[in-house]
């Protein structure tokens, strides 16, 4: 009695076991007293997530970046390292004591009750409430104009570095001058829209004009502008090129006028009626009882077809084959051959088949019996075979290809024609395969990852912390953008054609040399 009863709770175990199974790559275990971590199968225990290839559980440890750490009061993480945001601030990757600091800048944590962050900068706030550059100001009493700090006074807006108010001055591209009574802009001057116009930058005595013609101003009313040609307007209420003219009487043609009459349409730059004449690619002819063009001749589709340019006795027929008119219900064509229909409902080069019993490969007709596809020129059942590059093989448990030869991605991975076992791999690097969650591949080359995101050339970089220069790496800091392999920070510093020069006021380059555009010119690169 105990023996079958010890031999029933076995039996149960097992089902249960069996069950339960799941699958970590390619090997089966049971979820209930294993864990899989990123195809490593280990004991569960009290673990419950996976940090890489470790299991852990949350209650005691965390994973920071792949490094598992002992939890204590720890909650988030600073990179691979844990700590409690509590007591700690974390800042760019460092940690530092927290404090009453709230914020960080740059690396550094700091109040912004007390102080202020001003593009990496670090200063103490007092009543400022803004930056300028990297300088903090007080809004109230300072103005900050691309970079430039100055005394506000009753300045309230800037023209370039300069600040200005606007109810006595104006701003015209970076030029200040007096307002007076203007109120806009025409290129670097103002002038009032009132009793001046300004057309194309050229500021002109407005009278009765309302409208630019180029650079002269002109009265709509009495005047007409062709293509920038003033002239007079009487009648004319349109324009043909640079000439006006009157449409009730006149028709324009491709840029030559005519008399209107009873014409309606163009023909090139002939006018003509399309009532009783055709216009078929230029060339007009007597319409008659001609509805359509076949090239440059007109033709009546009622009794006649045009195949390619050559008008035909329509017949029966309804369509072309090249230039031969035919029947689409009793015969076929095939790349330009007209044959007899018959079954066939399909065409193989110049050939006609019925797909029912013929399959056709690239040209080449064949019996159909089981295919269903095509392998170069001859056909193939994809349910028990496989094609690969022209090469038809016994399908079985392969489900795709790497160059001729079939494979199972399931167990198998094929890198650049190349086939190897996959195991926990689930990508290429050149013509090997490799695990992403754990190697970096940069430019053919396999590294581990660890925390790098990135590749400058063939070596791995973790762009919060460093910088690819044109292949070369760098120490990243404040730095945000490249000059040739230097890395810089374009807040302070300026590149032209390679050459770094300290920024600031200057916004532009003149060949390898920066400057201010609102105090220098550049004239083919050098400074004029």
């Amino acid at each position: 009695m105990i023996v079958a009863v010890t031999a029933s709770v076995f039996l149960l175990l097992s089902c249960f076991e069996i069950s339960n199974a799941a699958t970590c790559g390619q090997r089966s275990y049971n979820p209930i007293f294993h864990i899989c971590c990123n195809g490593v199968i280990s004991s569960k225990g009290s673990n419950r997530a996976c940090c890489g290839t470790r299991p852990y559980n949350p209650t005691f440890q965390i994973c920071c970046n792949g490094v598992l750490s002992s939890k204590g009061s720890n909650k988030a993480c600073c990179g691979t390292r844990p700590y409690n945001p509590t007591f700690q601030i974390c800042c760019n990757g460092v940690l530092s004591s927290k404090g009453s600091n709230k914020a960080c800048c740059g690396t550094r944590p700091y109040n912004p009750t007390f102080q202020i962050c001003c593009n990496g900068v670090l200063s103490s706030k007092g009543s400022n409430r803004a930056c300028c550059g990297t300088r903090p100001y007080n809004p109230t009493f300072q103005i900050c104009c691309y970079g430039v700090l100055s005394s506000k006074g009753s300045n309230k807006a800037c023209c370039g570095t300069r600040p200005y108010n606007p109810t006595f001055q104006i701003c015209c591209n970076g030029v200040l001058s007096s307002k007076g009574s203007n109120k806009a802009c025409c290129g670097t001057r103002p002038y009032n829209p009132t009793f001046q116009i300004c057309c194309n930058g050229v500021i002109s005595s407005k009278g009765s004009n309302k409208a630019c013609c180029g650079t002269r101003p002109y009265n709509p009313t009495f005047q007409i502008c062709c293509n920038g040609v003033l002239s007079s307007k009487g009648s004319n209420k349109a324009c043909c090129g640079t000439r006006p003219y009157n449409p009730t009487f006149q028709i324009c043609c491709n840029g030559v006028i005519s008399s209107k009459g009873s014409n309606k349409a163009c023909c090139g730059t002939r006018p003509y009626n399309p009532t009783f004449q055709i216009c078929c690619n230029g060339v007009l002819s007597s319409k008659g009882s001609n509805k359509a063009c076949c090239g440059t001749r007109p033709y009546n589709p009622t009794f006649q077809i045009c195949c390619n340019g050559v008008i035909s006795s329509k017949g029966s027929n309804k369509a072309c084959c090249g230039t031969r008119p035919y029947n689409p219900t009793f015969q076929i064509c095939c790349n330009g051959v007209i044959s007899s229909k018959g079954s066939n409902k399909a065409c193989c080069g110049t050939r006609p088949y019925n797909p029912t019993f013929q399959i056709c490969c690239n040209g080449v007709l064949s019996s159909k019996g089981s295919n269903k596809a095509c392998c170069g020129t001859r056909p193939y059942n994809p349910t028990f075979q496989i094609c690969c590059n022209g090469v038809i093989s016994s399908k079985g448990s392969n489900k795709a290809c790497c160059g001729t030869r079939p494979y199972n991605p399931t167990f198998q991975i094929c890198c650049n024609g190349v086939l190897s076992s996959k195991g926990s791999n689930k990508a290429c690097c050149g013509t090997r395969p490799y695990n992403p969650t754990f190697q970096i591949c940069c430019n053919g080359v396999i590294s581990s990852k660890g925390s790098n995101k990135a590749c400058c050339g063939t070596r791995p970089y973790n762009p919060t912390f460093q910088i690819c220069c044109n292949g070369v790496l760098s120490s990243k800091g404040s730095n945000k953008a490249c000059c040739g392999t230097r890395p810089y920070n374009p807040t302070f510093q300026i590149c032209c054609n390679g050459v770094l020069s300290s920024k600031g006021s200057n916004r532009a380059c003149c060949g390898s040399m920066p400057y201010n555009p609102t105090f220098k010119r550049c004239c083919n690169g050098h400074l004029c």
